[in-house]
């Protein structure tokens, strides 16, 4: 296995920016700042209730979770349509509990979207990184729940309309019972792994890729996954390889989404929080994706 500092080395890497029209990279560009500036909104959504609502009612629904706080997007235009990314759920079905006050969980999520829609009227798409999958059981107990919660966590994206989640390390050290758990029963959110190698046969029913048009416009978005060499290290399953360095996976998912018309490629990157300088790396070797969600 290559040195982490081998994988995605810019000068290895095509220029492949150069080749994409003018016109679908400043639209993509656009749509990148929207998905970023949705995901400091939540953000603020979740640690702070500071609300000023023009009348005690709409403060009453706000606090209902019925409308959206009117500190987000105040004299927002209709955007193309919304992005948004989560990652890192760790089996996670609601807030963890263990401090007060905390916002977040499925729950919360599900709502601000179905709000997003129907009192904004925005178009919404969503992905995610990956690490639904409850690796380890809290407090070191036996983990007989993680593919139970995983089920759900998937069948809650599903409703939610998410396209795609990435595999990530807790993903890739249960691989054979991730697939069976949901990527062999249900086509979405499509579960994706771009360089894992021999995953046609070993693992057919994962996806190195996945488009979709977006609801409600005539925008195609496109998402793949990349474990890097970090995470690729700490995988035991002997079943198990990634394809390291990665360069030529990216390379291969870029040209199917130029083929399909993708107007803005999406990039799910996995590596460690020591590792990040791999995301960094990837990013200015591969400028064609205007968003690379990574941890």
């Amino acid at each position: 296995m290559n040195k982490p500092n081998d994988d995605l080395n810019p000068a290895k890497a095509p220029a492949a920016a150069e080749d994409a029209p003018r016109r679908r990279q400043g639209r993509a560009s656009q749509l990148a700042a929207l998905g970023l500036i949705l995901i400091s909104a939540l953000a603020s959504a979740g640690l702070a209730y500071v609300l000023k609502s023009p009348t005690p009612q709409a403060k009453k629904d706000e606090r209902r979770g019925k409308s959206i706080p009117a500190h987000l997007f105040p004299d927002w235009g209709r955007p193309d349509f919304v992005l948004v990314l989560s990652a890192q759920q760790e089996g996670y079905l609601l807030p963890c509990g263990c401090s007060y006050p905390q916002k977040g969980g499925l729950e919360r999520r599900y709502n601000f979207i179905q709000l997003l829609k129907a009192e904004k009227g925005w178009p919404v798409a969503a992905v995610d990184l990956g690490d639904v999958f409850q690796k380890t059981a809290p407090a070191k107990l036996p983990n007989v729940q993680g593919l139970i919660k995983y089920r759900y966590s998937m069948m809650a994206l599903k409703e939610m309309g998410y396209l795609a989640v990435g595999i990530g390390e807790n993903e890739a050290g249960a691989l054979a019972k991730i697939e069976g758990e949901w990527a062999a029963n249900a086509s979405q959110p499509a579960v994706l792994a771009a360089n894992l190698v021999e995953a046609e046969n070993k693992f057919p029913f994962l996806k190195p890729l996945e488009t979709q048009i977006v609801p409600g416009t005539n925008i195609r978005i496109g998402v793949t996954n990349i474990i890097g060499p970090t995470v690729a290290k700490r995988i035991k399953d002997p079943e198990v390889k990634f394809l390291i360095p990665s360069v030529p996976s990216i390379r291969e998912q870029l040209k199917k989404m130029r083929a399909e018309n993708v107007d803005l490629p999406i990039l799910l990157y996995h590596g460690l929080a020591t590792g990040t300088e791999e995301a960094f790396r990837c990013a200015q070797a591969f400028p064609d994706f205007p968003i690379l969600l990574a941890l």
